[in-house]
């Protein structure tokens, strides 16, 4: 979904080019999901690493992707989204495969994470953290992500850099 983020008029061409970098990368991490399961990854620039701007700048998202792909969700649904992420240090690259490992048999997938962070990490260096949310609107989010990003979503998970938050929906388009 990220590809199109550019179309957006008045966003930061850099977070519209990073955007480009992570779908590409996404995409190339997809293959690991076995059928029918897929992945999409997003990106969202947090400056100064405030959570609530993070919060308001996934739903302004969330918004622009509903309305430009005419899903059946209403504003108001997006906006009473509470994610309240909290940063959790932990090991990012251990969480991801642990979340990607339950949609894939592939045994490649140690390999493609590595080169996914590999790529990723060349542009925003090393991962700071995971990005946790209140449990109690989990699986409305996980809904309404689903309905956006793919046609039904499992599972997702945000992932923290200095000053950028990457987003992974792992769900399928059946």
């Amino acid at each position: 979904m990220s590809r199109d983020y550019w179309l957006f008029e008045g966003e930061n061409p850099e977070t519209a080019y990073m955007a480009g970098v992570v779908d590409v990368l996404g995409d190339n991490l997809s293959m690991v999901c076995d059928f029918p399961y897929t992945l999409d990854v997003d990106i969202f620039f947090v400056k100064d690493n405030d959570l609530s701007v993070l919060d308001s700048t996934i739903k302004k998202r969330l918004h622009a992707y509903n309305e430009k792909e005419g899903h059946q969700i209403s504003l108001d649904e997006i906006d009473a989204l509470n994610f309240h992420l909290e940063k959790v240090d932990t090991n990012v690259k251990d969480c991801l495969k642990g979340l990607l490992a339950g949609y894939s048999s592939a045994g490649k997938l140690d390999k493609m994470l590595d080169d996914f962070f590999l790529g990723l990490n060349w542009y925003l260096r090393k991962p700071t953290c995971i990005y946790t949310e209140n449990q109690k609107d989990r699986e409305k989010i996980r809904d309404i992500l689903g309905n956006i990003y793919l046609s039904m979503a499992f599972d997702y998970l945000f992932i923290g850099y200095d000053e950028w938050a990457v987003l992974f929906v792992i769900g399928t388009t059946e």
